[in-house]
């Protein structure tokens, strides 16, 4: 089974004062914890809208 798992960016990633950075540091882990849980067969994909454009 194909899975992809979107986490769409922050309102204030938008700000001319976000810090990307900062974001970096310390990455959402949520989603991977999720895919952890699929069967190890899946094929998944983490796309994260702070690291790179949406592409769906």
């Amino acid at each position: 089974m194909k899975v992809k798992m979107i986490l769409p960016a922050l309102t204030e990633a938008n700000s001319p004062f976000w810090r990307p950075i900062k974001y970096s540091l310390f990455p959402f882990l949520g989603l991977a914890t999720l895919a952890a849980y699929l069967h190890p067969g899946d094929q998944i994909t983490i796309q994260d809208e702070h690291v790179e454009r949406l592409d769906l």
